[in-house]
């Protein structure tokens, strides 16, 4: 963003632009309704009440939750997939510049997870906004991120666009965290292949490998 964030009075304006979902979503739901919570940064915001409305009840349509149902619930009669996704859409109903993600689809079957990065990925495109997405889970960041790091005890083990990071020969060590077609070419790779590791789905890879056995490599 440019600004220092160490500068107090910056810091104080960047509830603002900046949106955060923790990975545990009990610790961040306080309201008594799921209403109130969506509409609680809102109303701090000085929208009003339509606008609120309005905001509410397109969230929580966005990450498959049925407003007129769960509107007057409270967040904590949930499942703990349903209160992720209430947490997910409290940060899309205020709009902002960034969004900080840590673990989204935690607590989520395939399908909830699914249709949760979808939401984010495509508020992503509409709004041209930011969004940091912390996982373990690797497979949902490839097809979704444009940038990728890597984090090794608190350090930076690797980074760069997708496709550069997981083509990195000092990635392999790391293939423990990667989805099963890329270890496979880390593998090939390990004992004298020379094949590209940059792969970012299942089609690319088996491309590749056909290259590699048609003697291509």
């Amino acid at each position: 963003m440019g600004r220092n964030t160490r500068d107090k009075n910056y810091r104080d304006q960047l509830w603002k632009k900046v949106g955060l979902v923790f990975q545990f979503p009990e610790q961040q739901l306080f309201e008594a309704t799921v209403f109130d919570e969506l509409a609680y940064g809102l109303r701090n915001m000085g929208l009003n009440k339509q606008e609120i409305d309005t905001r509410v009840n397109e969230a929580l349509e966005n990450v498959g939750l049925d407003p007129e149902q769960l509107r007057t619930s409270s967040p904590f009669c949930l499942s703990g997939g349903m209160m992720r996704r209430v947490a997910v859409a409290s940060i899309l109903a205020m709009k902002q510049e960034i969004l900080v993600l840590d673990e989204p689809t935690a607590g989520l079957d395939p399908e909830g997870s699914a249709h949760i990065l979808q939401t984010i990925k495509k508020y992503q495109q509409e709004n041209k906004v930011t969004v940091v997405l912390v996982s373990h889970c690797i497979n949902e960041l490839i097809l979704l991120a444009d940038r990728l790091v890597v984090l090794d005890n608190g350090k930076v083990g690797a980074w760069g666009s997708t496709r550069d990071v997981l083509a990195q020969d000092d990635l392999q060590h790391y293939d423990r965290l990667f989805p099963d077609y890329i270890r496979i070419l880390f593998d090939l790779k390990k004992h004298g292949w020379k094949i590209n590791t940059g792969m970012l789905t299942v089609e690319e890879a088996a491309n590749e490998l056909g290259r590699v056995l048609k003697g291509g490599g």
